[in-house]
């Protein structure tokens, strides 16, 4: 993949994965917020 990347995909991008990336990328907040689609999730992360 392009410049080393781990190719997550779909099903490779869980929220505990959501989290990891996060907090290894020096967020500390990170929410998942709510939606009414089921196929989706929409993360909120804050510095």
């Amino acid at each position: 993949l392009a410049n080393e990347g781990a190719g997550l995909g779909t099903l490779g991008f869980h929220e505990a994965k959501v989290r990891e990336l996060c907090e290894k990328a020096g967020f500390s907040s990170v929410r998942r917020v709510p939606l009414e689609n089921p196929f989706n999730n929409l993360y909120e992360a804050k510095p």
